[in-house]
């Protein structure tokens, strides 16, 4: 990059800081350099998939938000099914569907870990264990 008035570009780090940090890399056996390096083609795959990633994350954040509001308008507002058109029903009833089916995975999961909480509980002895008297009788 260029000064105002210089005739000489300035480079950061400085030309002697450059050489020496290459000098530095290339000191390293071959395998240490290579170890974090990739190709263009896997820097590429993975840059494009963590925007397909973050892609996907706003589709869902602006299909809540338009379902919110479908749901707002049909709540709050007092719109009836009818003024609503079919494309917005089907949109509707797919999300409600998959918040369904997510209650559904919640519900489970939840029941999973009550049940696995009352296998790990100790079990407690009955009261003849307890006295030294055997509640069964010979």
């Amino acid at each position: 990059m260029y000064n105002q008035g210089d005739n000489e570009p300035v480079i950061r780090p400085s030309r002697p800081e450059t050489a020496q940090l290459l000098m530095s890399f290339q000191s390293f056996p071959e395998a240490e350099r290579s170890e974090e390096m990739s190709t263009q083609q896997a820097y590429l795959r993975e840059k494009i998939a963590m925007d397909q990633e973050l892609l996907n994350k706003y589709k869902r954040r602006n299909k809540d938000m338009k379902m919110n509001l479908l749901l707002h308008r049909f709540h709050e507002q007092g719109k009836s099914f009818e003024n609503f058109s079919r494309d917005e029903l089907c949109d509707l009833l797919s999300y409600l569907e998959e918040k369904k089916s997510e209650l559904n995975k919640r519900i489970a999961y939840v029941e999973g870990l009550a049940q696995a909480e009352g296998n790990n509980k100790p079990q407690v002895p009955d009261q003849g264990f307890i006295t030294g008297h055997s509640s069964t009788k010979n």
